[in-house]
């Protein structure tokens, strides 16, 4: 959580720093989707491949092992996903609380944060 800063938004940099969270959901969202398929379906055609060309013994370790390495991959995408969203996300300015789907809907239609009080948008 970023600290209190004290400088509240314009409305045309709020609505900007949304946008950007909204893409950055939508991009990543597609790419973590899409590798993940690929990825998957290329590893049942590897071990598919594989199986009548090798003992029971490696071919499991083969699966097993490549499972944990596609796990490892993804693990370390979706936390630089959310890495990502964190640090682009909307923060109060006064209390430093993050503001989330519900709080940045209030904080848009009132113009302060739902947890102070304080006005987010000039």
């Amino acid at each position: 959580m970023n600290g209190p800063s004290h400088a509240v938004f314009s409305r045309e940099e709020f609505d900007r720093r949304r946008k950007r969270v909204k893409d950055l959901q939508a991009r990543d969202g597609r790419v973590l989707a899409t590798a993940s398929v690929v990825l998957g379906v290329a590893l049942l055609f590897a071990i598919d491949w594989a199986e009548p060309r090798m003992q029971r013994t490696p071919l499991l370790l083969l699966a097993a092992g490549s499972f944990l390495a596609y796990l490892a991959i993804f693990g370390v995408w979706l936390l630089r996903m959310r890495i990502r969203l964190r640090d682009a996300r909307l923060v109060c300015p006064h209390c430093g609380i993050e503001l989330d789907a519900p709080a940045e809907q209030f904080a848009d239609a009132e113009g302060t944060c739902d947890s102070c009080g304080e006005r987010v948008i000039e």
